[in-house]
């Protein structure tokens, strides 16, 4: 009963925060071109995995990741997920056009379902989007809808106006 009421607490202070408004992806994102630089890259053809290793720098539209390694995942040429393991990986992504930052996500491993919008980040998780900002021990996050929770040692900050959005 502890974690459903920690896990409903921090939602509501999310939907205060306006870390937790709908938010929506940029749709183009996806159509975008992949470029990726790295020391090392495999492709496993009959696993749909391609990996890369080494400083890797992925971009695709506005979302970019920064790793020391990254999995990226495909189902029929479409990438379906990626994964990044890094001292911390960095994930970033404008969620609307007229944003001018993007969602900020770091920790020592990130997971990005293209699929569903969720992404997990565990081992010293931090998350900022617009300010607002959050960390704790694993946070899972979906840009689609704006829902979340978080876990281990939670911790928030908040930036005023962010309050008057309601």
């Amino acid at each position: 009963m502890k974690s459903f009421t920690n896990t409903c607490t921090f939602l509501i202070m999310l939907v205060s925060l306006g870390i937790c408004t709908p938010a929506v992806a940029l749709p183009d994102d996806t159509k975008q071109p992949i470029k990726v630089k790295a020391k090392q890259s495999e492709y496993n053809n009959i696993k749909g995995v391609m990996t890369y290793s080494g400083q890797v720098e992925f971009q695709q539209g506005s979302i970019r990741l920064y790793a020391d390694e990254v999995f990226i995942y495909l189902v029929d040429g479409s990438v379906t997920k990626m994964t990044a393991n890094g001292k911390p990986a960095h994930f970033s992504q404008l969620l609307k056009a007229e944003d001018k930052q993007p969602l900020e996500a770091q920790g020592n491993y990130l997971e990005y379902n293209v699929n569903n919008g969720e992404i997990l980040i565990d081992g010293d998780a931090k998350l900022n989007r617009t300010g607002n900002n959050m960390s704790g021990g694993k946070i899972r996050y979906n840009v689609k809808d704006g829902s979340g929770q978080a876990n281990g040692g939670v911790e928030m900050t908040l930036q005023p106006d962010a309050l008057g959005d309601q």
